[in-house]
């Protein structure tokens, strides 16, 4: 049961090491290049902001496919 035990401790704290490192990488990455784009790239899209292409061409709204 000891053996047990110490599994248990072990997997708790390797749970935390790796949430607090994770945590601590997102937050450096946010403050240096951050994680969202602005919201009217967010909007038009990325593909459309970066590449000025589009990534699916759905055709005109209202079409159908046959």
């Amino acid at each position: 049961m000891e053996l047990l035990l110490d599994q248990a401790v072990a997997i708790g704290s390797v749970v935390v090491f790796s949430f607090v490192v994770t945590f601590a990488i997102v937050k450096v990455i946010d403050r240096v290049i951050g994680l969202r784009v602005d919201e009217e790239t967010e909007i038009v899209g990325l593909d459309q902001a970066l590449h000025a292409e589009s990534a699916y061409d759905e055709g005109p709204k209202g079409s159908v496919v046959v």
